[in-house]
């Protein structure tokens, strides 16, 4: 009887498009379309070629400073070749287009006994899960300074606006893409959080403000990392999914603020009257229920 209703509930998942089947397999799924594997391909070759930019301009950025404080680099080759640190990326990213069946057709799925069509190993959300926590956690200084050369227990500091474009961008597209349990929601929303308060935490004992300027700022900074980036960080899934699921209500409230503004800063400038609102674009509206 249970073996039959384990069959049941596959073959519904699977006419239903491969749902979430809860059998001899944590959480199994259908491998993402092919259209979705190759977003996964670019996206992790864009953020792999943006991240190394970004540690080249900061390198070239404080090259005099590590020059008169040359007891901050421990291993000059590491500091020099980056190889380790591109190598943790490549690691992290390769493990997550494995589990997505992004690299071979035939790598990070199995056979499920109730399906034709094979699931993955590990589900779509927990690979991107996994990979939002892993890239956290080397984004934070003292963790990732040691891959490029740094020796330990010396890190240098991000900026709020900083710390929120390395974790914002994945959140959104990982929420966008496949986090779509409540579970899911709230890992990615406490990653994000101890991410930002361990960057106010650590700031103050990084090598870079270690000067007679910096107490000022470092103390503002690590107050906007925890009134403004902790929240806005760990809020952002929670926003993006109820935006993604409620787009018709979303686009229609842009494009009436959208409006507004613009009639608002015509009035300002040319002096005259705002638009009516019956010249207003609006959304199309939903189908209404018969």
């Amino acid at each position: 009887m249970g073996s039959q209703g384990t069959a049941a509930a596959a073959a519904e998942a699977e006419a239903a498009g491969g749902g979430v089947v809860k059998a001899a397999y944590f959480d199994p799924t259908k491998p993402p379309t092919q259209t979705k594997r190759m977003i996964y391909r670019i996206y992790v070759a864009c953020i792999l070629l943006l991240e190394v930019k970004l540690v080249c301009k900061q390198r070239s950025r404080y090259e005099e400073y590590l020059e008169s404080n040359s007891l901050l680099i421990h291993r000059l080759w590491m500091y020099d070749t980056m190889w380790p640190f591109i190598l943790v990326h490549l690691l992290i990213d390769a493990f997550m287009l494995f589990h997505l069946n992004a690299i071979h057709p035939k790598w990070g799925v199995t056979k499920h006994p109730h399906l034709k069509e094979p699931v993955l190993r590990i589900s779509e959300e927990n690979s991107i899960l996994i990979r939002h926590c892993l890239k956290m956690l080397i984004r934070f200084p003292p963790i990732g300074a040691p891959l490029v050369g740094a020796k330990i227990g010396y890190f240098h500091a991000f900026t709020c606006a900083q710390a929120l474009s390395m974790s914002l961008s994945p959140t959104v597209f990982g929420t966008l893409l496949a986090v779509r349990s409540m579970r899911g929601l709230l890992i990615m929303c406490l990653c994000n959080v101890l991410f930002m308060v361990g960057l106010a935490v650590s700031l103050p004992f990084s090598h870079i403000v270690q000067t007679p300027f910096s107490p000022t700022w470092a103390a503002r900074a690590c107050w906007h990392h925890v009134v403004i980036g902790a929240p806005l960080a760990g809020l952002m899934p929670l926003i993006t999914h109820v935006a993604q699921k409620n787009y018709p209500a979303v686009k229609a409230m842009v494009c009436a603020t959208v409006w507004r503004v613009l009639s608002g800063v015509v009035a300002l400038v040319l002096g005259g009257k705002k638009p009516s609102a019956s010249s207003a674009p609006s959304a199309p509206s939903a189908p209404s229920a018969t």
